[in-house]
């Protein structure tokens, strides 16, 4: 068979095979036209679009970007907030320490007082108040009996006493103990002691009264002063009791004559019973 021939019986055979597959068969113009061609189109287009945005795209915006965005904000955001943070810190450390003056309140917020002020109950008060304690730490009030207190070299003492109320021992811390009403030792003041003669003694009202009186004595006068100053076994004007008056003489508490008995006894109305020869008579 030539060559011619040959080539011939090949491409029928060719077109037969293409017809059954649906395909145009290699190295066939129509082949070539569609299939050929987009090879090489495509191997041009990859080769092209892949490695142009590669390139020319991504070093582009990351260089650029970064070094704007690291430059400028880095910059400008670590020297402020610096500068914030240290006032920040400062803030804190003063607050929580509360070491220059302040007192912690409930444990929340330094409360910090003027001069002359201190902290009680949360809030500032004068340091020499009597009703936070004078400065005690305890910042109790001054309590003293019957009294009105006052400061007096950051301690309690007493300003001025209840009516009828005394500070006789000079103790602050007992207030004004004494009731001068009824005290013996302090009736009616401060060592005011009731001492009545021959009496035994009563405190009333703040005066010394008598509560007794010593056996053969009465307080005949009616000054409680004096206590119980008439004798009653000898008075003529208060024998025996008082208000009780002899004719002439008293003698143990009995009314009788003037006698040799009751020589040198007082007589009513002062005169003395004598005795003589003539016999005994109350005489001047």
């Amino acid at each position: 068979m030539s060559r011619r021939a040959y080539g011939t019986g090949l491409v029928v055979i060719l077109a037969t095979l293409a017809a059954c597959t649906g395909t145009d068969p290699p190295g066939t113009d129509a082949g070539a036209a569609k299939e050929d061609v987009p090879v090489v189109v495509d191997a041009g287009a990859d080769v092209g679009f892949d490695a142009a945005p590669d390139v020319r795209t991504d070093p582009g915006p990351d260089i650029g970007t970064d070094a704007g965005l690291d430059g400028g904000t880095d910059t400008g955001a670590d020297a402020g907030g610096d500068a914030l943070d240290a006032l920040d810190v400062a803030d804190v450390v003063d607050v929580d320490e509360c070491g220059d003056g302040g007192v912690r309140v409930d444990g929340g917020a330094c409360l910090r007082c003027g001069a002359g002020e201190r902290v009680c109950g949360g809030r500032c008060v004068g340091a020499v108040d009597p009703a936070t304690g004078c400065g005690a730490a305890t910042c109790a009030p001054c309590a003293l009996p019957n009294a009105t207190p006052v400061c007096a070299s950051g301690l309690c003492a007493v300003a001025s006493c209840a009516p009828s109320f005394a500070d006789c021992d000079g103790a602050p811390g007992d207030g004004c103990e004494v009731d001068t009403r009824g005290d013996l030792a302090h009736c009616g003041g401060c060592g005011r002691a009731c001492r009545l003669s021959r009496a035994t003694a009563r405190c009333e009202a703040g005066q010394c009264r008598v509560a007794a009186c010593e056996a053969g004595f009465g307080d005949c006068n009616g000054d409680e002063g004096d206590g119980c100053e008439t004798p009653l076994a000898a008075d003529p004007n208060h024998c025996g009791v008082c208000g009780v008056s002899c004719p002439e003489v008293c003698r143990g508490s009995v009314c009788e004559a003037c006698s040799a008995g009751s020589r040198g006894s007082t007589c009513r109305g002062g005169s003395i019973c004598r005795c003589d020869s003539l016999g005994c008579a109350c005489r001047t």
